[in-house]
């Protein structure tokens, strides 16, 4: 069976050395407007990639049938950061500069517009690191349980307009002292073409319940499921609805039991692992790739903090999507209010 075959873009020294020196100067703030900060990071990559790598994001932008999974290697990185927060509100204060924010949210901006969910975090850029307080939860700052193979905000795609991202950006920031948890990514054309006609018929049926994100559930619009089809689109496009971890995904009936165990059966047998390091930048498209972490054990410091930082942001086609949803900031939605 074929696996899930990201595309990889190893920056030249000479690229790395511009984004660095374009980026590094340029301020980041969770709290200030973020419209000018996008702007000019999304200027910044775009002036110092090359024209091969920017064919390959381009590619994936407007391209028919998109691979999915960019990998950018040798990106830029500050080697003075090592651990992440003790309050992933507050973070940015504790790095010199914005140079993670300034790639993540310049790469993300090649292929859509950046934006962020209020529940989620109070800024553009959401810090992703293991807290104490959390490691037996399955969110971004929980680590010992596997986060299972997942559409970002899949429920949200059955809303009017489909207003789950359109992909999202991650990149390292610091990194476990021994070793880093795999980020898992799973193509879901690749399962969906394995499973056969018949199965992949069930889940284009609304035979699921889809539960929204459980920082979500407070408002009313996502305290109760929704009813869904797990695939959704045109056949040579489909988008997905789904994830396979906790009470997200519900299938209603013996006969949507067994398609949903076959689909995800396929997922896991296509998926692919991925290290997000300092150093590398990963973009998913959120329409038809799965991503999860396996479990880990992680470090702290003697102060507390944790050695594994990501940051990651989210990108749509545009904000108009998100219609009523009340905006915190220019580019900071409260979903389902």
């Amino acid at each position: 069976m074929k696996k899930t075959e990201p595309v990889t873009i190893e920056l030249t020294n000479a690229e790395r050395r511009a984004l660095s020196d374009a980026l590094s100067p340029l301020h980041y703030s969770s709290t200030a407007p973020h419209a000018p900060f996008v702007h000019a990071v999304r200027g910044a990559v775009a002036a110092a990639i090359s024209t091969r790598t920017r064919q390959v994001l381009e590619d994936e932008r407007n391209g028919a049938r998109p691979n999915g999974v960019v990998i950018i290697e040798n990106a830029p990185f500050d080697p003075l950061v090592e651990h992440g927060p003790l309050d992933p509100e507050g973070a940015e204060g504790q790095k010199a500069n914005s140079l993670s924010e300034g790639l993540v949210v310049g790469f993300s901006a090649q292929l859509g517009d950046p934006y962020a969910v209020y529940q989620e975090g109070r800024g553009l850029v959401s810090n992703v690191s293991p807290s104490r307080e959390h490691l037996e939860r399955l969110t971004g700052l929980g680590s010992r349980l596997a986060l299972g193979l997942h559409i970002e905000h899949a429920a949200a795609r059955t809303l009017p307009g489909d207003r789950a991202p359109d992909g999202l950006g991650l990149t390292g920031v610091s990194k476990e002292p021994v070793a880093s948890p795999a980020t898992v990514v799973s193509d879901g054309r690749l399962a969906l073409a394995a499973i056969g006609e018949k199965t992949a018929a069930l889940l284009r049926q609304r035979r699921f319940n889809a539960r929204f994100p459980e920082r979500w559930r407070g408002q009313p619009e996502a305290a109760q499921p929704v009813r869904t089809a797990l695939v959704t689109g045109e056949p040579e496009s489909p988008s997905f609805v789904g994830a396979f971890y906790g009470d997200m995904l519900e299938p209603r009936g013996a006969v949507a039991r067994r398609a949903h165990e076959n689909f995800l059966a396929a997922l896991e047998e296509v998926a692919t692992e991925v290290l997000i390091e300092p150093g590398v930048v990963v973009l998913l498209d959120n329409h038809f790739v799965f991503h999860g972490r396996a479990p880990f054990e992680p470090q702290f410091d003697d102060e507390g903090r944790p050695y594994r930082w990501l940051q990651r942001v989210f990108f749509t086609s545009s904000m108009r999507r998100f219609g009523r949803w009340a905006r915190v900031s220019d580019r900071i939605v409260r979903a389902c209010a």
